[in-house]
């Protein structure tokens, strides 16, 4: 598809290309099904010419690409869980670098444990241990 910039001095923009007036570019092929398209027809500062080259995705082809991303979530997040057990459980409370001890607090926040509820950093990597087991 192509879009001729008809206007008196409008620069037009779609995407990463800019159109100065009275010149013509090719649409990239993400933003050919874009509504602002019809925008600048409709303001008359555009023509575009040409129909896009890929074809709209039907309701049951965007439900299955939603599920399949959903699946892809939940299967990132549990390796995410299972990896953070396993750094906690390799942990040592009374040896913790402050590699450690970052690393620690940043999991902590990130699971919801909230260290000032906790006596010492073993409190910490026990209440994280049954958080990541729970979940």
């Amino acid at each position: 598809m192509k879009i001729e910039n008809i206007s008196d001095g409008k620069v037009i923009g779609i995407g990463g290309v800019t159109v100065l007036p009275g010149k013509s570019a090719d649409i990239p092929d993400v933003y050919e099904r874009s509504p602002i398209l019809a925008v600048y027809e409709r303001l008359g500062i555009a023509r575009i010419k040409g129909k896009p080259s890929c074809r709209q995705k039907t309701p049951e082809e965007l439900e299955e690409e939603q599920e399949a991303a959903r699946k892809k979530a939940a299967m990132e997040a549990e390796l995410a869980k299972e990896q953070a057990l396993a750094i906690v459980n390799a942990m040592k409370p009374a040896e913790l670098t402050l590699a450690e001890q970052a690393e620690l607090f940043r999991l902590s926040s990130q699971y919801g444990v909230n260290p000032a509820d906790c006596k010492d950093q073993a409190d910490i990597v026990k209440k994280l241990k049954t958080v990541l087991k729970k979940q």
